[in-house]
């Protein structure tokens, strides 16, 4: 039998951990206690059913739905998990109330614990964050790799500018720029985001006839610019050797706000990446089309030479069928282009609890596969390697 739990584990995709907000601006917690539904709700990516006064904001949770929460069965296996590593009952109250006597003394100290347990050590954080925001290394117990977000500086340069020269000029130096200050990979939403059937490659002159038509909301103008920043931080990823991090999967909100998850197909690159200009950028499928298109991102990282596959969310979020889930990709993807994530965001056992779930879900596939007589020990061994932390440590030009 396979035991994977001492392996190392590496994050792919992340989001701020240990945190809070005051008056607009962001601190670190260096100490935290929280109620039950306050631990449930970040695994939550779904809709609220108490809507605001003003219609702004996310909403609240009514008793009913805090109790489909609990019920979730990430919720359940993160209660399972804790209560074993707290040494209590294996109820929501009774993990809450022993997490809660470590963290109000000591938050970071905690989570220290939490990545030392699973011996996590790396991580790629997507935030808007700048480059040397001080809030990281006070957050993380790890030092972490940077994503730099795309819309954020389209739609601020859009506002900016007042024709595609300018646009271009600036949008180029800052990717560049960013590359420079050691972003390791570019955070993009084509598939939220462009309402077109594929993506496609838009030339500079396509974009100049929609510039003010973008700058006015006009939807379809937006999406032929869409397309062609996109298409050209492909070819900028090239030239500055960084990866292109692609949101697909629902679990976000931009598709479940617009109720068009069947937009996020990974199969809609296609088009684009027949072009050979562009498999030559490292692409990287964020969440592996969770749950919508699991297949079919496995298979792209199959035919494309240049597609990695990730499978952040997918783990923990999927948990009961997280071994299935990844034999899929298994069953497709190059095993030396698969990575793990967790798509972590405010309590550091999010990451925790997917590392423990990929180790126990990779000893189990392995352990059949070599019973089977599919592959020998030492070949599953070697794969669950390159699987929890050598592939991304390759990808990103990271030494052990």
């Amino acid at each position: 039998m396979f035991n994977f739990s001492s392996l190392p584990f590496f994050d792919n995709h992340s989001h701020l951990i240990n945190w809070d907000e005051k008056d607009g601006k962001q601190f670190c917690m260096t100490t935290s206690e929280k109620k039950g539904a306050q631990m449930m709700l970040p695994f939550y990516h779904g809709f609220r059913d108490i809507l605001p006064p003003d219609g702004k904001g996310p909403g609240s949770c009514s008793p009913e739905l805090q109790e489909h929460i609990e019920n979730l069965g990430v919720n359940r296996l993160m209660v399972h998990y804790m209560s074993q590593y707290l040494k209590c009952d294996p109820t929501v109250e009774a993990v809450v109330a022993a997490r809660n006597e470590r963290t109000k003394k000591d938050l970071l100290g905690y989570a220290k614990e939490l990545y030392a347990d699973q011996n996590i050590i790396g991580e790629v954080t997507d935030l808007p964050n700048p480059m040397n925001d001080p809030l990281l290394e006070q957050c993380y117990p790890i030092k972490v790799l940077r994503l730099f977000q795309l819309e954020p500086l389209l739609n601020r340069l859009l506002k900016e500018c007042q024709d595609i020269d300018t646009f271009t000029e600036k949008y180029c130096s800052a990717i560049r720029q960013a590359a420079s200050e050691g972003y390791i990979g570019v955070k993009c939403h084509p598939l939220e985001l462009v309402t077109t059937v594929d993506i496609y490659e838009v030339d500079k002159k396509k974009a100049a006839s929609q510039f003010s038509g973008a700058k006015n909301g006009e939807e379809s103008a937006y999406n032929e610019l869409y397309l062609y920043v996109f298409a050209q931080t492909m070819l900028l990823a090239q030239e500055c050797d960084i990866t292109v991090h692609l949101h697909t999967g629902c679990t976000g909100g931009m598709a479940a706000k617009k109720g068009i998850w069947r937009n996020l197909d990974p199969g809609r690159l296609c088009v684009l990446l027949h072009d050979p200009r562009y498999r030559k950028t490292k692409l990287v499928l964020l969440h592996a089309g969770m749950s919508y298109n699991t297949k079919g991102a496995a298979v792209m990282a199959h035919a494309y030479p240049n597609v990695w596959v990730d499978c952040s969310c997918a783990v923990p979020w999927t948990n009961f069928n997280f071994t299935q889930y990844l034999e899929e990709v298994m069953g497709h993807a190059p095993w030396d282009k698969i990575l793990l994530g967790t798509g972590q965001h405010d309590n550091p056992e999010m990451a925790w609890c997917a590392a423990k779930l990929a180790k126990s879900a990779l000893a189990y596939i392995l352990d059949k596969a070599v019973y089977m007589n599919l592959i020998s020990y030492a070949k599953a061994n070697e794969a669950a390697e390159m699987i929890l932390y050598k592939n991304a440590l390759k990808l990103y030009h990271l030494k052990a």
